[in-house]
């Protein structure tokens, strides 16, 4: 895990392209929730706000799902309803289920 971890931080690193950065930073939000959910939860807020900059609707999904998903585990269950319903709507606007 490590490895893949300092492989997206790598690459944030070096990224210019705002639309990739939100991807890579909900990629790692998405590895460290289970390992650090409390600075998961810190990076997918952040990237929510950049993806609702873009106007990013595939940013703003994931980075809901892995709020719903850290809420979770958090046991923090009625925000975790709230993200994860904000998240499937979402993903039904890109077609994804």
């Amino acid at each position: 895990m490590e490895d893949k971890l300092k492989s997206i931080t790598d690459k944030l690193e070096v990224s210019e392209d705002v639309l990739e950065k939100i991807n890579l930073q909900n990629l790692l939000a998405w590895e460290l929730r289970l390992s650090n959910p409390k600075k998961s939860l810190v990076i997918a807020e952040q990237t929510y706000k950049s993806a609702k900059e873009e106007n990013y609707t595939r940013g703003l999904a994931d980075s809901l799902k892995t709020q719903a998903s850290t809420y979770s585990i958090l046991s923090n269950h009625n925000l975790s309803f709230q993200k994860g319903i904000e998240a499937l709507d979402l993903f039904r606007v890109l077609k994804e289920i």
